[in-house]
């Protein structure tokens, strides 16, 4: 009976040392798991670390252009105006801008009669002037930049008359125009356009080529010009 609870006896402990050596290598693999996953983290950890790294690089990066663009100026009460220099020079240009330059004028009198020879024809009443760049009083017109102008005029002789013109500028002659009635019972008118390249300053008029001439007003004597570019 001894013998036979002792063999029992073994026997169970034999399996208890059985199951311990199955417990332990189970919780050795749960382990390994564990661990596995502890560096699959850290990994991943040091993934985002070095991208928040490289955001963190680019935004000190786009700082420090934007500081360059920008002048801290100290106004009359010591307020920061934080203005961009870019922003303060199209202020700047703007003050200067030019946008553009157009006038109309015609001779509202009836009737030039003896005109001269070199006279110029004044246009004396103003329809639109767009920057007053055209002058009623003498009939020049002076170029406020550099740039090209048109220039359009229509000019009207009586009856039993002919006429001659030229456009100047700067008292320089630059082309000719004329009109015909002699031997007519009409009125006969001209026009004629020019596209001129001026300087700032130069002045552009229309004058007579000869003497004796008779130009019909009554605004049917008109001349136009304004800006078209640089």
């Amino acid at each position: 009976m001894r013998l036979h609870i002792g063999f029992i006896l073994i026997v169970l402990l034999a399996e208890s040392s059985q199951s311990s050596e199955v417990d332990v290598v189970r919780k050795l693999a749960e382990l390994d798991s564990k661990i596995a996953q502890l560096d699959a983290k850290i990994v991943q950890l040091e993934r985002e670390r070095t991208q928040d790294k490289a955001i963190i690089q680019a935004l000190q990066k786009s700082n420090k252009h934007d500081h360059q663009q920008t002048k801290t100026i100290k106004t009359k009460k010591g307020h920061a105006d934080m203005f961009p220099v870019t922003l303060k020079q199209s202020f700047r240009k703007r003050d200067n801008f030019f946008d553009g330059t157009a006038f109309t004028a015609c001779q509202q009198a009836a009737t030039s009669e003896n005109v001269r020879t070199n006279q110029t024809v004044v246009f004396e009443h103003v329809i639109t002037n767009v920057g007053s760049w055209y002058n009623p009083n003498n009939g020049e017109f002076t170029a406020p930049i550099n740039g090209v102008f048109a220039f359009h005029v229509t000019l009207m002789t009586e009856s039993n008359a002919a006429a001659n013109f030229e456009i100047v500028i700067d008292g320089r002659r630059i082309d000719g125009m004329g009109t015909d009635a002699s031997g007519m019972h009409e009125y006969r008118s001209t026009s004629e356009l020019w596209l001129l390249q001026l300087n700032k300053g130069s002045k552009v008029w229309i004058r007579s080529a000869s003497a004796g001439y008779r130009i019909h007003g009554n605004c049917h004597a008109m001349l136009s010009g304004f800006y078209i570019r640089t």
